[in-house]
């Protein structure tokens, strides 16, 4: 089903300078004279298939850093639309499904600003440069240099392109990384791991879908028919005890997980981190984040080949997918067992100005209320450090 995109966007790819052939390693001669092996390979119908199916990775295991896998400022902005383009367009197959458009789109509008917030404030702190360095040292916009915090990054495509296609995938399941998200400020930092903390629904990706928005939307039903006291009823279907229940196991499991395996983790696995303090929590925290929410990223500075790492990380990798799918299986089951119930005055509108704010609103405090200690202990703590 991807192919008809992947073939002609895997040919850009290869115009624009990513490697695409079935050789080994080349030997080449340096500007010193020296021998340097050069590897080749399939890297990009790979590149294509990672980022359309938000698969994340790299052939060279550098992610989308390497430069034959990510050579140029084009083939990054290639690399993000690839990221993007399934994930925001999926809230338009769920209107045309349920033949009312109006409801995709209340989705796409809260996706795009919750993709677009987190970005923005962390370009904007990675251009800005790092603050902890002292003020001789000159990190403006200059002929020498793109300026900005450049640690971790490359000068390619300096610190706006670098944090671009970075942050700009937190929100879905692909991790891609063209930079040390370790080496981002605590704001730039923040920028990666709170979409991933909201469990990735700004836009979600292409094996989750729309799933985890969807259950913010009925969760967001709830609560609006109640705060005005009309029936909570979603795409005619009435939303009783029991699919409040679901969808409630559905929306907890992964804090829970999140929670639970860093807490248990600063214990018996500290010294897998490579700072102490806020920083050392952070990876900590980002690394069940990533691993509960299928996102794959992590911060270069936890070790985790350890036993504790690789089973506690796997483990809460199946909670993520596992705990989630089912009960969300069975809510759709309930859901669609119940008799279609017609739209009356008495129905909360599910696709106006009003419930679209209510969901922002909802998707940010339960994300907030969740994870606010957390997130004060570790990117808050160390920016104010």
């Amino acid at each position: 089903m991807l192919l008809p995109i992947a073939v002609p966007v895997a040919i850009l790819l290869v115009g624009l300078g990513t490697v695409q052939n079935l050789h080994g390693y080349r030997a080449a001669t340096t500007l010193e004279g020296a021998t340097q092996l050069l590897p080749g390979g399939p890297v990009a119908t790979q590149v294509v298939m990672k980022t359309l199916g938000t698969n994340g990775g790299g052939f060279y295991n550098a992610n989308s850093a390497h430069p034959f896998d990510n050579p140029n400022v084009a083939t990054n902005l290639v690399q993000i639309f690839l990221c993007l383009v399934i994930p925001f367009a999926l809230p338009f197959m769920f209107g045309a499904l349920v033949k009312n458009r109006r409801q995709g789109r209340t989705l796409l509008v809260v996706m795009a600003v919750l993709w677009i917030i987190p970005l923005t404030f962390g370009m904007i702190a990675e251009s800005r440069g790092n603050t902890a360095l002292p003020a001789s040292v000159n990190q403006s916009v200059g002929a020498g240099q793109s300026g900005g915090n450049m640690e971790g990054k490359d000068v390619r495509f300096g610190a706006g392109g670098s944090t671009l296609l970075t942050l700009g995938s937190m929100g879905t399941t692909a991790g891609i990384s063209s930079s040390g998200v370790g080496s981002y400020t605590p704001t730039g930092q923040a920028g990666a791991l709170v979409p991933i903390l909201l469990g990735e629904v700004s836009p979600g990706g292409v094996g989750s879908g729309l799933v985890g928005m969807l259950l913010y939307v009925l969760f967001s039903t709830f609560i609006g028919g109640l705060m005005v006291g009309r029936t909570p009823i979603y795409l005619g279907r009435r939303l009783g005890p029991t699919e409040m229940k679901l969808v409630m196991i559905a929306t907890l499991v992964v804090p829970i997980a999140v929670l639970g395996v860093a807490a248990i983790s600063t214990v018996v696995a500290s010294d897998t981190v490579s700072q102490a303090g806020a920083h050392g929590l952070t990876e900590i925290v980002y690394a069940a984040g990533s691993a509960t929410n299928a996102n794959g990223s992590a911060m270069g500075g936890l070790t985790v080949t350890s036993s504790w790492c690789l089973i506690s990380l796997g483990v809460a990798m199946m909670i993520g997918r596992f705990l989630v799918i089912i009960p969300a299986l069975a809510l759709a089951g309930s859901l669609g067992r119940q008799p279609f119930l017609a739209t009356t005055e008495a129905s909360l509108d599910t696709t106006g100005r009003t419930f679209t704010w209510l969901l922002l609103f909802i998707v940010v405090v339960v994300g907030g209320l969740t994870y606010l200690p957390t997130i004060v202990l570790t990117v808050v703590h160390a920016a104010l450090g």
